[in-house]
């Protein structure tokens, strides 16, 4: 049925291509004849409740965002090479003396990232109502979900900066805001590798809006105009706290 072709693309596959789901389909027909020569009563038409029968357990799960909003979650879009998907992360605060924690496989250049929006963050601090004595009397944590898997660039910065601004601020996040771009420490988010709908937005319509820098896609009338700036302005101001990004 196409319910069932629809679930082995979602949960069987992650590609570009169609290889992996030509051979998953493959799959099921050999193993529909070998039910056929063996007298076996194969099921008339394969739907998306017998596919576990013929391909096993699924091996992806679509990715998921927060249900309501949250105090120090926020989301960001990633590009994959089989699509958009999105990312968490997650910041928390503990009595300590001043100490950042990340975890989740970060490389180098989304650790210095991350540095660099706790120093804008820190730097804003008046301004965003931020006590000082928070940056010295706890310890931050961040945390990016799915830590068996290595993750790499500046483009979780303004989602980083997102994350902290929030706990700090004791603020939650939108949950239906997606986000992406590097952010620097005037609190600017700038222009990423040209992108495009297909290869950034999740294909599940979990998200409601999206944030980035208008310049760094190729169809900024579509979308809704940015935050921050007109649609030509090369980069958008990060000023919490944004309305759009955060609740009361």
């Amino acid at each position: 049925s196409d319910n069932a072709i629809y679930e082995i693309i979602e949960k069987y596959t992650a590609e570009a291509g169609v290889r992996n789901l030509e051979r998953s389909i493959v799959t099921i027909c050999r193993k529909i004849a070998r039910e056929i020569v063996s007298n076996e009563e194969p099921p008339k038409r394969v739907i998306s409740r017998n596919l576990e029968k013929y391909l096993g357990v699924p091996k992806i799960y679509p990715s998921e965002i927060e249900k309501k909003n949250m105090i120090g979650i926020a989301t960001g879009l990633a590009w994959t090479p089989y699509g958009g998907d999105i990312i968490l992360v997650e910041a928390t605060l503990f009595p300590g003396d001043g100490k950042i924690t990340l975890t989740g496989q970060l490389g180098d250049v989304m650790q210095e990232s991350a540095k660099a929006s706790l120093s804008y963050i820190r730097s804003r601090a008046e301004k965003l109502k931020i006590d000082n004595k928070k940056f010295k009397d706890f310890d931050l944590h961040l945390h990016i979900p799915a830590g068996a898997i290595p993750k790499d660039g500046p483009s979780a910065g303004i989602t980083m900066a997102t994350a902290m601004a929030s706990i700090f601020q004791n603020r939650s996040v939108k949950h239906d805001v997606g986000m992406t771009g590097e952010i620097t420490l005037r609190g600017r988010v700038l222009l990423c590798p040209l992108i495009s709908a297909s290869s950034l937005i999740p294909p599940n319509d979990i998200l409601i809006n999206f944030l980035f820098n208008a310049l760094a896609i190729d169809w900024p009338n579509e979308v809704f105009p940015v935050p921050g700036g007109p649609i030509k302005q090369r980069i958008v101001p990060l000023a919490f706290p944004l309305s759009f990004l955060t609740a009361k």
